[in-house]
Formats: C-alpha cells, structure tokens, sequence
C-alpha cells in the first residue's frame, strides 16, 4: 500500500555482472549491518531485513522507523523498498490521545498530520538520498 511501502529506485553507473554481484551483496550486507539491521536473508539478488526495534531513542538511527526493508540489484539498478506501517500506528495512537485529551477533533488531525507527514516526509527523503548513496557506493566497486 502506497504511503506505507514505499519503493526506491537509483541508477548505477556499472553493470552488476554475475562475478560483481557477490561484492555488491556484501557491501551492501556490511551497509545494513553498520546501520543495525537484523534478521539479514541474502537470495540471488536480493537482501532482507529487519532494523533493531527501539521504542525510545530510535530516531538517529537510519532504518528505525520502517518495520523491514529490501534491496533489490539488478543489471543497472538499485531498488530499496521499505514498510512504514508502524508509523501509521504509533502517529495514529498519539494523534486519538491527543484529540481526546483536548476534544477537540483538529488538534487530533493535527497531531497525525504533523507528526506522520512530517515523519513520512523526512524519511521519503532520507531514503532517496541513502539509495542514490548506495548506488554510488556499488557504482566505484
């Protein structure tokens, strides 16, 4: 579902050949591992994962608020796809706090709309420029 998974897309400069490929798995094994990802699976060219779950304190990390994530090597390109879901939840919960706590009904809008957009943005961001990074980084190997 669109908001919530989201697909990143960069362009690298070289082709991946069967010989390269291994290289680019591995830096970008060692890439997820610098960042904190667990429960890393590596298939024939492809790598998933899950981040460290942190409630407090998670937001300095770089894959703390998606709930998994994937990359995706083809003949020339990167792909990054990442769920979100659970910022849905948590910006849902504070925001029906929030409008409960004040009853009013906009300041719980409010609430998700400056609090999960705000999130969904900077990770939009974050994500697109850690995926043209990458393609970079796989582009000099």
């Amino acid at each position: 579902m669109f908001p919530f998974s989201v697909t990143f897309t960069s362009q690298i400069k070289t082709t991946i050949s069967i010989v390269n490929k291994s290289k680019c798995l591995a830096y970008l094994n060692n890439y997820i591992e610098k960042h904190e990802g667990e429960d890393i699976f590596i298939s024939e060219n492809k790598i998933f994962f899950k981040p460290k779950f942190r409630f407090f304190g998670s937001g300095w990390h770089k894959f703390s608020n998606i709930e998994k994530g994937q990359f995706v090597l083809t003949d020339n390109k990167l792909l990054f796809k990442c769920y979100m879901y659970r910022l849905l939840i948590i910006t849902t919960v504070l925001a029906l706090y929030m409008g409960y706590s004040t009853k009013e009904v906009f300041v719980g809008v409010f609430f998700f709309l400056a609090l999960g957009g705000g999130n969904w943005i900077i990770n939009l961001i974050k994500f697109k420029r850690m995926t043209s990074e990458l393609a970079i980084g796989l582009s000099n190997l």
